[in-house]
């Protein structure tokens, strides 16, 4: 299991005289030649005492300028005082995931699968096995044990089995990504908290997660339920929202889901009766995670790590509705279906969807890396294929799918905070032996982050990578 990364805040003096003659060589804002491993401004106020380098403020407050306004190949980024203009972007300061303390290879998946399910064809059998291993999963999270790997729960056990789940997994992350950050827990404005491992229980998670991190009993908390696969940009792009009405917002998002236990809500099976091939696909697919950001007004006291361009949604056509649909039956049994032509009817929506991100903003797609969530082999696949992206712009994606498999909503956060370790760390990745070719990533100075769910929509959100200077994209920004 990839372990969290510690974030250093550095608190950034912002510089009131612009840039000197002398900095001009050495910042990027004027000259573009601020790199990590290059000369630095080695004196003066910002300077980490660890010998970091830390980010020229100017460069930070230049990359809002260059969101807020539309982008001109040779626009000035100074004013004629040249004194850099401050833009007014929400930015993301700290990313972090959780998941339970058990990683499952699917082979093992699979076979506790086809021990409660005996007696099948060799027809069955070999169905089983080709979805289980064209999932491309090496490993997945698990809150179950062996034995109780898709046996049929009641109801009320299924709910006392995901609920103390839930609430472990979003405290975790929670917690992980507030020491990051290394705010006042105080200044927390707004929480917002979601799932699709949904029930009819009161209080809710967010009540008890709120109450075990020590928030403000007035923070203002949401609760977001049966969003399926876009949960977690979804509330990311709120979480956007609520911080650019405010400068002094602080927003903990977190998203956390226990969806094997769909397994555990399927209707049992009958010895030597054929398989519910969808029940086999819902196996093979869903896992257990969580994934939480901090998300600030413009009076932030830490780095950003990403600054919050904007965020998009989009319905598909009415005859898209029910090509993902999720029904509770009797006896708490639920029945998930997902049509087979879903990744393309995506990848047809996805170049225009993807325009209106990056066009305002003058963005190339070629300045992007993508963070996206982990709906399975041929989604990733399409969307690399649709938007004519070399598929090295969403490793993190093809990694996160390999190790944790598909978390509905949760795999949002989760990817993005797999980009934003690779952005502090690439070292973490680089040394990893298990790395294949489509996990191969090369970080850029944008990420697009997409998600997919039903409806069926789409959820996009554009950001700027508030690190970017500190990068050289021939050393230290991709992994092989």
């Amino acid at each position: 299991m990839v372990g969290a990364t510690t974030v250093t805040s550095k608190t950034i003096q912002p510089r009131r005289d612009g840039c000197s003659e002398s900095d001009r060589n050495q910042c990027r804002v004027c000259n573009e030649k601020c790199r990590r491993g290059r000369p630095q401004h080695s004196t003066g106020p910002g300077r980490d005492p660890s010998g970091t380098p830390p980010l020229h403020a100017s460069e930070l407050q230049a990359s809002r300028l260059l969101m807020a306004t539309p982008r001109n190949a040779h626009q000035s980024l100074c004013n004629d005082a040249g004194e850099v203009v401050t833009g007014t972007l929400p930015a993301i300061v700290a990313t972090a995931s959780s998941f339970p303390p058990v990683l499952y290879t699917q082979e093992e998946i699979m076979e506790a699968f086809l021990k409660q399910h005996p007696h099948l064809s060799n027809d069955d059998i070999d169905f089983v096995q080709r979805v289980f291993r064209g999932t491309m999963y090496r490993t997945g999270p698990m809150y179950v044990n062996r034995e109780d790997m898709f046996r049929k729960m009641s109801r009320v056990e299924y709910l006392d089995h995901v609920k103390p789940k839930l609430l472990d997994l979003s405290v975790r992350a929670s917690k992980d990504a507030i020491d990051k950050w290394g705010g006042d827990l105080g200044s927390i404005t707004h929480m917002i908290w979601g799932t699709m491992t949904g029930s009819i229980q009161a209080p809710t998670v967010d009540v008890q997660v709120a109450r075990q991190l020590g928030l403000s009993p007035a923070v203002k908390r949401l609760n977001v339920e049966n969003m399926g696969c876009i949960t977690g940009f979804r509330c990311l792009g709120l979480a956007r929202d609520i911080a650019a009405a405010d400068p002094r917002h602080v927003v903990l998002v977190v998203t956390a889901d226990v969806r094997s236990a769909l397994g555990n809500q399927m209707s049992a099976h009958v010895p030597d009766t054929k398989v519910d091939r969808s029940h086999v696909i819902v196996s093979a697919l869903f896992r257990d995670g969580a994934g939480a950001a901090i998300v600030t007004g413009t009076n932030m006291t830490s780095a950003p790590l990403w600054e919050i361009i904007s965020h998009e949604s989009k319905m598909l056509p009415e005859e898209s509705l029910n090509m993902v649909t999720m029904k509770e039956r009797n006896d708490g049994i639920i029945k998930v279906s997902i049509d087979r032509h879903l990744p393309e009817s995506i990848g047809a929506e996805l170049p225009s969807f993807v325009a209106s991100l990056l066009e305002p903003h003058r963005i190339p797609i070629g300045s992007c890396c993508f963070a996206v969530h982990t709906g399975g082999p041929k989604v990733l696949r399409i969307v690399a294929e649709s938007l004519g992206i070399d598929p090295i712009r969403m490793g993190m994606s093809w990694t996160v799918l390999k190790r944790y498999g598909n978390l509905s909503g949760s795999s949002n956060l989760v990817v993005l905070d797999h980009v934003t370790r690779f952005l502090q760390q690439p070292d973490l990745f680089l040394s990893d032996a298990d790395i294949e070719d489509n996990e191969r990533f090369q970080l850029a100075e944008y990420c697009v982050c997409l998600s997919f769910g039903p409806g069926v929509s789409i959820e996009g959100i554009l950001l700027k990578n508030a690190c970017w200077g500190s990068y050289s994209p021939d050393s230290n920004n991709a992994r092989s």
